[in-house]
């Protein structure tokens, strides 16, 4: 963990997070910090790590992503069993028979709207409503590519879909999906997305291209002001997750250990 710009402490085995193959982090509002693995769900919280795995009733241990919702429920995704949910002290599963058309769940997002975005690698983006029905976007509804990495809502509650080809954009007043432009973002395998605190667009971690900041809409055009690659100070140009800080920091993981960035100086 981090406080103050330094290392404060440390998860590691010793602490109990027996797995070191950490895949997400989500922070609940309790303060909890929960750890996605390739060996379980891992709790911190008042100085100790608490392990959920199979014999908790999770399907499969190998997790991929993590969300908590407004309500504090703990959704996860795994690897070829569909998606959890942690509601309090048990375990519900959604998988293929419950209407997911993939079971590699590689991203979790929970819209305002209580809609439960899912995204899949292979099977594209599935939406579970409130009301329960269920609705899926591939790519004959627009979306890029079925091979889905990441989704995220913005503050102003648009929803943004990384995929293996580029970025899909989708406006919930409208329900409108588009694709941002090859020619504005030639950007391929999206990581990860966070919101500008300047409010000056959407900034997109991409695996191989470095982080970029995206401005703009469907309706304007897009533009990509600003970009950090390893030609100007990254460290590496696979950038796998983004987090903002209290101070307006944003962190950036890398293949090459973690980068602050200043979003005022760009």
């Amino acid at each position: 963990m981090l406080e103050e710009g330094r290392v404060a402490e440390t998860l590691s085995k010793e602490q109990g997070l027996v797995e070191p193959r950490v895949q997400d982090l989500a922070a609940g509002r309790d303060g909890t910090l929960w750890i996605a693995t390739e060996n379980g769900l891992f709790a911190h919280r008042q100085g100790m790590v608490e392990r959920y795995g199979t014999q908790d009733g999770l399907p499969n241990p190998v997790l991929l992503s993590l969300e908590v919702d407004r309500e504090g429920d703990v959704w996860a995704g795994t690897f070829g069993a569909g998606i959890v949910q942690f509601p309090g002290d048990y375990v519900v599963s959604y998988g293929l028979d419950e209407g997911l058309p993939n079971a590699m769940v590689t991203s979790v997002a929970r819209s305002e709207d209580g809609t439960l975005w899912v995204g899949t690698f292979g099977g594209g983006v599935h939406q579970i409503s409130s009301d329960g029905s269920h609705y899926t976007i591939t790519q004959d509804e627009n979306l890029l590519d079925n091979k889905v990495y990441r989704i995220e809502q913005d503050s102003r509650g648009n929803v943004w879909i990384g995929t293996q080809l580029g970025i899909n954009h989708y406006d919930p007043k409208t329900g409108r999906l588009t694709a941002v432009p090859e020619t504005v973002f030639p950007h391929p395998k999206v990581r990860d997305f966070l919101d500008d605190p300047l409010g000056r667009g959407i900034w997109v971690a991409t695996y191989e291209d470095g982080l970029h900041l995206l401005g703009g809409s469907p309706e304007i055009g897009w533009t990509t002001p600003i970009r950090h690659t390893v030609e100007n100070g990254l460290s590496s140009d696979v950038v796998m997750s983004l987090e903002l800080d209290s101070a307006g920091t944003i962190w950036a993981a890398t293949y090459a250990g973690v980068n602050l960035v200043d979003p005022a100086s760009g």
